[in-house]
Parts: structure tokens; sequence; C-alpha cells
């Protein structure tokens, strides 16, 4: 009662998927990830992980860290993108007034916040893959 659910406007949610999916068949995307699940940086470890990559990305300063790296609002994804496709994806999220931020990049390993390696990404992967099998031994 004292923390009520994010809010979630089922309209805004259904346009913005729609405008993810005229960018998935436009072949403008690289990945995409909801953030509703763990928030930002489990969707960024998750996208991160299965090809060993990591990131490197600066929180926004009008937010708690915490809220802004795990916060489970409906209505955010995140993409990742190749340089030469960031203009058109910029214009197309415009054009339909979405609301957008570039927070960083894709790097080789490592998993970068404000400047400050918290791990590689091998080490997440781990700790992602076995933490409940160490639990129940």
């Amino acid at each position: 009662k004292a923390s009520p659910p994010p809010s979630f406007d089922l309209d805004k949610e259904y346009e913005l998927h729609q405008i993810i999916k005229e960018l998935i068949s436009e072949k403008l995307v690289q990945s995409v990830h909801d953030l509703s699940d763990g928030g930002l940086f489990i969707a960024l470890a998750e996208s991160a992980m299965p090809r060993q990559l990591g990131f490197s990305i600066d929180t926004n300063n009008s937010f708690r860290k915490d809220a802004y790296l795990f916060g489970e609002a409906q209505g955010r994804v995140i993409i990742s993108l190749k340089n030469s496709d960031k203009a058109s994806i910029e214009n197309i999220l415009r054009s339909k007034n979405i609301n957008f931020e570039e927070i960083g990049k894709v790097t080789e390993e490592n998993f970068i916040i404000n400047n400050e390696t918290l791990l590689l990404c091998k080490t997440a992967k781990e700790l992602y893959d076995n933490s409940i099998g160490k639990i129940m031994n």
C-alpha cells in the first residue's frame, strides 16, 4: 500500500512496441531489451553476456542511481545500434514523439558505469548462470 506500482499506459506501451517493430523490420537495431524485469543494469547484462560483450554507460543525475539502474517502470526499452543508423533512428523516434537518450556504448568485455569498471562480462555470466546452483549446494 505504501509503494504503489509504477504507472502504466497501455496505449503508449502499444505505440512504443509498434515503433520498435518498425526499427527491427527496417534492420536499424542490433538488439532490443525491455527494462521491466530488473531494470537497466539487468537488461544491459542480459544483452551483453551471450556474445561476451560489455557496456559503458553514464547514469542520469536527475534520478537516484539505484532507481536509474534497477527501476522496473514499464514503457522503457534499450536498443543498441550501429553508428551509421543513429541519425535514422533518432529521426524516427522524434517524428513519433518518443523520448530517448543516448546513455553509452557497447564495449568488449567490461561492465562500466560512470567510468568505473564493476565487472568483467565473464564474471557476470558466471554469477548469473550459476547463482541458484551454488545456493542449492
